[in-house]
């Protein structure tokens, strides 16, 4: 999915568990499955980090 309730503000799309398919990964999207280079659970503070480097979504509508 690469929009959602509340892309256009910003908001995060965590998800998990896909078989075989490339996700385009722009904007606030993460994969938060556990994977070979991270078997354990994200902590909270460890999806901000990442989320906080991540661009803004594509359809994201700056307020003025």
């Amino acid at each position: 999915m690469i929009s959602w309730n509340r892309s256009h503000y910003n908001s995060l799309n965590l998800y998990g568990h896909v078989h075989n398919k490339k996700i385009p990964i722009d904007g606030k999207m993460f994969d938060v499955c556990p994977k070979k280079d991270h078997m354990y659970p994200y902590s909270l503070d460890e999806i901000i980090d990442i989320m906080e480097s991540k661009p803004n979504n594509w359809d994201y509508i700056e307020r003025s």
